[in-house]
C-alpha cells in the first residue's frame, strides 16, 4: 500500500524493507558468530591432537631413556664390582659412573618436557571445556587469551600448604 499526498510526501506502509534488511543482518551476523565459534573449536581440536600426540611421543623418548639408564646403572654397578675385584682400574668405573649420571639427567629433562607438554594438553582441555581462552571471543572477531594461573586458581578447590614440607594437600 502506497499513500502519497501532494507531489513532496509519499509513504508506503507496512514499510517492511527496514525490518527485512535489519533481519537479515542480524542473521549475516549469527552466521559470522557461529563460523568464528566453529573456527575457534577446530583449532583447539588441533591443538589438542598435536600436543596429544607430542605427548605420546615423549612418553616413548621417554622409556628408552629409562631403559637406556638402567643399563648405565647396570654397567656401573658391574663396574664397581669389577674395580673392587681387581680387574678393571678407576677410570672405567668414573667412565662407567659419568655415562649413568647423563643418563639420569636425559630422563630428567624427558621428564620435565612431559610435564610441559601435559600441561598444554591439559591447557587447551580446559580452555574447550570452560568456552574461555582460545574460544572466547569479544564480539569483534578478537580471541581473548587464556587466564591466568591466579584465573585458574580460583575455579580450581581450595588448597592447602603444610608447612613442613611445603606439599600440597587437596
Amino acid at each position: 500500500m502506497s499513500f502519497s499526498l501532494g507531489p513532496l510526501i509519499s509513504w508506503s506502509f507496512p514499510n517492511t524493507m527496514v525490518a527485512r534488511s535489519l533481519i537479515a543482518q542480524a542473521q549475516a551476523q549469527a552466521a559470522a558468530s557461529l563460523a568464528t565459534f566453529d573456527g575457534a573449536v577446530l583449532n583447539a581440536l588441533k591443538e589438542s591432537e598435536q600436543s596429544l600426540s607430542t605427548y605420546g611421543a615423549a612418553m616413548q623418548q621417554r622409556q628408552a631413556l629409562i631403559e637406556a639408564r638402567d643399563r648405565a646403572d647396570r654397567a656401573f654397578q658391574l663396574a664397581d664390582q669389577r674395580y673392587r675385584a681387581g680387574s678393571i682400574s678407576y677410570l672405567d668405573v668414573i667412565v662407567a659412573q659419568g655415562t649413568l649420571i647423563d643418563a639420569s639427567s636425559q630422563v630428567a629433562a624427558a621428564d620435565q618436557r612431559r610435564v610441559r607438554t601435559g600441561r598444554r594438553v591439559q591447557g587447551a582441555w580446559w580452555r574447550m571445556g570452560t568456552g574461555r581462552g582460545a574460544l572466547a571471543s569479544t564480539g569483534t572477531g578478537e580471541v581473548v587469551p587464556p587466564p591466568s594461573r591466579r584465573d585458574r586458581a580460583s575455579h580450581e578447590p581450595h588448597r592447602f600448604r603444610v608447612a613442613t614440607n611445603n606439599r600440597c594437600l587437596a
